[in-house]
C-alpha cells in the first residue's frame, strides 16, 4: 500500500515540527526537550500567552512517512511528496492578521524546500481548512495566490483548495482513516464513500471513534444499506479503540 511521503524541515527525536511554526518559538520546544512537545500546550501558553499549541498528531505515524527535507533530497530524489503546512491553533495569526503575529505563515518555509517545490518533485500541501474554512477570504486566499505566484511556483504543484486537497489525499490512496473532525473532515468523508459506492470501489475505511461522536453516522449508514441506498457497507469499519484501529491498520499496509 502506497504511503503519502510528507516533508518538514525540522524534525525532533520524537517527531516533527509544524512547517508553519515561526522560528522564534523553537526555543519553546527546545527548553520542553524532556518531554514530548505535541503536549507542551501549558508551558506554550504561559511562556506567549496565547494558546497556540505545538501539536502534530501521532495518527497519521502509520499511514504515512515523515522525513526531514534533507532525507528526501538525499534518499528519496524521485518520489512525488508533500510540504503541508497548517495553522498551529489560530487562523487569522496564520495568515498574519493577529497583532501578534503578522507574516504570513507561509513566509517560513526555508529556501531548501521552496527550491525543491518549484524545481524539484515537492508540492505545497495548504491545509488551512479550519471549521469549515471560514477563515479563508478573499484577502486571505488572495495572499497565499501572490505568494506562490511572487515565488515562481507552478500551480500545478499547489494544493490549495478543498478538492484539490481532497485530490492529493484520496485519489491515489487505497485506505482512509477517519478521526474525529469537524465538517471538513464530513465532507472528505462522504466524497470517498461517494467514490467508492457509485464507482464500486474496494478501500477500506477505518472511523477511529472513542467518544461515539460517530455513533449516529453508523447507524445512518447501516438503515441506508438496508434500504438499498447504499451498496455495501461492508469496507467501513467503525473503532472505539486505539488497539483495534492499530492492529486494522497492521494487516492493511502488510498487503
Amino acid at each position: 500500500m502506497n504511503k503519502l511521503l510528507l516533508g518538514f524541515d525540522v524534525m525532533a527525536y520524537n517527531g516533527e515540527m509544524p512547517n508553519c511554526l515561526d522560528p522564534k518559538f523553537l526555543s519553546t520546544i527546545h527548553q520542553a526537550s524532556d518531554f514530548d512537545y505535541r503536549f507542551s500546550g501549558e508551558g506554550f501558553k504561559k511562556r506567549w500567552n496565547e494558546d497556540w499549541s505545538i501539536y502534530n498528531s501521532g495518527f497519521w505515524d502509520n499511514h504515512s512517512i515523515k522525513k526531514s527535507i534533507y532525507e528526501i533530497i538525499k534518499y528519496h530524489p524521485n518520489e512525488k511528496w508533500f510540504y503541508m503546512i497548517e495553522p498551529f491553533g489560530n487562523i487569522e495569526a496564520f495568515f498574519g492578521n493577529h497583532p501578534f503575529y503578522n507574516k504570513l505563515s507561509l513566509e517560513n518555509i526555508s529556501s531548501v524546500a521552496l527550491n525543491e517545490i518549484k524545481n524539484g518533485n515537492g508540492n505545497l500541501l495548504i491545509n488551512y481548512i479550519v471549521d469549515g474554512g471560514l477563515g479563508v477570504t478573499t484577502n486571505n486566499f488572495k495572499k497565499i495566490i501572490d505568494f506562490t505566484r511572487n515565488n515562481d511556483i507552478p500551480d500545478e504543484k499547489v494544493y490549495h483548495s478543498l478538492r484539490e486537497r481532497q485530490g492529493a489525499l484520496i485519489d491515489d490512496a487505497d485506505a482512509y482513516l477517519v478521526l474525529p473532525g469537524g465538517v471538513g473532515t464530513m465532507h472528505e468523508l462522504f466524497q470517498v464513500l461517494c467514490e467508492n459506492d457509485v464507482e464500486k470501489k474496494e478501500r477500506p475505511i477505518l472511523i477511529y471513534d472513542p467518544d461515539l461522536v460517530y455513533a449516529p453516522l453508523e447507524e445512518l449508514l447501516s438503515r441506508m444499506h438496508q434500504s438499498g441506498y447504499l451498496a455495501s457497507p461492508a469496507r467501513i469499519h467503525f473503532f472505539r479503540s486505539e488497539k483495534e484501529l492499530s492492529t486494522s491498520l497492521g494487516q492493511i499496509f502488510s498487503r
